[in-house]
């Protein structure tokens, strides 16, 4: 059974909805053994002792050129850092803002409601999505880009299950877990059910056929593709 309706976003629940959110807010922090510049003085350090003691020249001498060599390295490197890991940090930092300013205008969210007895696993080098059969000719389909809640990931795939979407901000959370574990009835690989075929998963997960008729389908389409590149 598939069902969508609204209702009014509690307290409770956005506080639990801001607990979904996956995103860092800050770039990894580097130990002091982890810094790149700690390594490169220290490598710098030691090719001026030798370079001193080697060539016969005075230390200070050494020193200096090894000084001013060090942080020309620094500063390419510091601009490298920059320029790969700050700005997708801003960006985060950006995501994160957009997301909680959603959470906390929001007053309803839209309730995605699916109840299935049987289910298929699609699995890909990307990740894996699931296809429950919600009746009445239609599939609800699933992936691991959304967030289990902590302590229910033994429970998924589920029989219930809601996904919540926060109304007029596009934002969707959940799997949230209500029933019993689902076990898989099958299992694909991706490529044996849409490679060759023109199928596009609709964004809003509902698709308007059963789940062995999507199936029949899929392999019918990927059997006319291969028949016919046979033939070429």
């Amino acid at each position: 059974m598939y069902r969508i309706y609204e209702r009014p976003l509690s307290g409770t629940e956005r506080e639990q909805l801001k607990r979904c959110l996956a995103i860092d807010a800050l770039p990894p922090t580097w130990s002091f053994y982890q810094n790149p510049y700690v390594t490169d003085f220290i490598t710098f350090a030691i090719s001026v002792t030798l370079a001193a003691w080697w060539l016969d020249v005075p230390f200070y001498f050494a020193a200096c050129v090894g000084l001013m060599l060090y942080c020309f390295f620094a500063y390419l490197r510091y601009k490298a850092i920059r320029l790969l890991d700050v700005k997708p940090a801003q960006s985060r930092r950006l995501s994160r803002a957009k997301f909680l300013t959603a959470v906390a205008s929001a007053d309803k969210v839209r309730v995605h409601h699916i109840q299935s007895d049987a289910v298929v696993e699609v699995w890909s080098d990307a990740g894996t999505l699931y296809l429950f059969d919600v009746g009445d000719g239609h599939t609800y389909w699933i992936d691991e880009g959304f967030e289990l809640m902590k302590g229910t990931q033994k429970l998924w795939p589920s029989c219930e299950f809601e996904v919540v979407e926060l109304d007029g901000h596009g934002y969707q959370f959940g799997p949230f877990v209500l029933g019993e574990p689902l076990e898989p009835r099958e299992g694909y690989y991706f490529g044996d059910l849409f490679d060759h075929t023109e199928y596009e998963l609709p964004s809003e997960g509902l698709i308007p056929q059963s789940l062995d008729e999507l199936l029949s389908s899929l392999k019918a389409e990927r059997e006319r593709a291969s028949t016919t590149n046979e033939m070429t």
